[in-house]
């Protein structure tokens, strides 16, 4: 593969993580440019839970709304998570 062939699929990768990067609170910039530097291999952004407000958030398996890990029970549609 030739040089401009790497940047391209660096970019793509960039843009890829910067976007899931963005969906998850996470910072666009830095997830973008280890997308570009890492290519698929930071794509692991995937497996990072959500961040809002600077705490660790999951869904609600009932609502899909986001909520703290140890919630016990949904603050949105007052199910419980046990």
């Amino acid at each position: 593969m030739d040089l401009l062939t790497w940047v391209i699929l660096g970019i793509v990768c960039g843009c890829i993580a910067s976007i899931i990067a963005k969906n998850k609170g996470r910072s666009e910039f830095g997830w973008g440019l280890s997308g570009f530097i890492l290519g698929p291999f930071v794509l692991l952004v995937f497996l990072l839970p959500p961040i809002i407000d600077g705490k660790i958030l999951k869904k609600c398996p009932f609502c899909a709304e986001p909520i703290k890990v140890n919630a016990i029970k949904c603050k949105f549609c007052s199910s419980n998570l046990q």
